[in-house]
């Protein structure tokens, strides 16, 4: 019976998932909640301070983080079956990175399980994915960031995608994960792609207008921005020059009018441009 265990065990595919103590544990929590929908088999390892984050940010204890791997490999065992490379994977998520365990895995001077499995990761030419999450960044950070790319990583910031419109955190945790969920390979159902559309819907370049010139009817606003009820500024050519764009009167963050010269600066901006593109043109015919 064992051995029928072990044999499927050794049929499922893995991926080594690490959680660091930046903030935002979250990705962490849903990548292994997704994983386990994909029939991924997944390993955890979580540094101390990502069990302090695991406090801060949530509800669970920590048998109830741990319960959502297959299996957890404590921090110092660093003769865990992840610290060889002869244990076969898809490769390793770390989410969240912090800027600590970043460094770490650039330097190759690994201190612990979490980053010894993701050295293993890049020695053996498998995925490394980490969601780094720190702001602003030094110059050390983003050298680090090189140094693991270079190396065949994959820096992958949890940055959220609006043109999904998102209704809560909920939607924006789900695609961010979705998102590095593909590097490796995985295809998630929820996700929804840019220039796809649900089933039953045509695709954004199948409701592309033919004629050039037209508008798309699947769009929800033309540039221009009309549709949005947005102000279109008017350009009228003068004798060969550009006239004063006409804009409506701005008002700023604070609800005053701005003086006239604010309100038009942009549209000064615009003539100025549209002025040299048209003598550059005329120069090099």
């Amino acid at each position: 019976m064992n051995k029928l265990v072990n044999e499927a065990r050794r049929q499922r595919p893995r991926i080594v998932v690490g959680i660091s103590g930046a903030t935002g544990i979250i990705y962490g929590i849903r990548a292994l909640q997704m994983l386990r929908e994909l029939d991924i088999e997944t390993h955890l390892v979580i540094s101390r301070a990502g069990e302090m984050t695991r406090e801060y940010e949530t509800a669970l204890g920590r048998a109830d983080l741990h319960a959502l791997a297959d299996v957890v490999h404590p921090l110092a065992d660093v003769g865990a079956s992840i610290a060889s490379g002869s244990y076969r994977t898809l490769g390793m998520l770390i989410a969240p990175c912090s800027v600590r365990t970043l460094a770490e895995i650039a330097s190759g001077v690994t201190t612990t399980l979490l980053t010894r499995a993701a050295d293993v990761a890049l020695k053996e030419r498998r995925r490394l994915v980490l969601m780094v999450r720190e702001a602003p960044l030094h110059a050390g950070h983003i050298r680090n960031m090189l140094t693991v790319t270079e190396c065949g990583g994959i820096i992958h910031p949890p940055v959220p995608a609006f043109y999904t419109k998102p209704q809560g955190i909920e939607d924006i945790v789900e695609h961010s994960v979705a998102r590095v969920l593909d590097c490796f390979g995985l295809e998630v159902h929820s996700l929804q792609r840019w220039g796809e559309s649900s089933p039953g819907s045509p695709d954004n370049d199948e409701a592309e207008p033919a004629i050039a010139g037209t508008r798309n009817p699947m769009a929800g606003t033309d540039r221009s921005g009309a549709e949005a009820g947005l102000p279109k500024p008017s350009l009228r050519r003068r004798g060969g020059g550009c006239a004063k764009a006409s804009v409506p009167q701005r008002r700023s963050h604070f609800g005053h009018d701005l003086p006239a010269a604010e309100s038009d600066r942009g549209a000064r901006a615009l003539v100025e441009i549209d002025r040299d593109a048209w003598t550059f043109k005329k120069e090099n015919r």
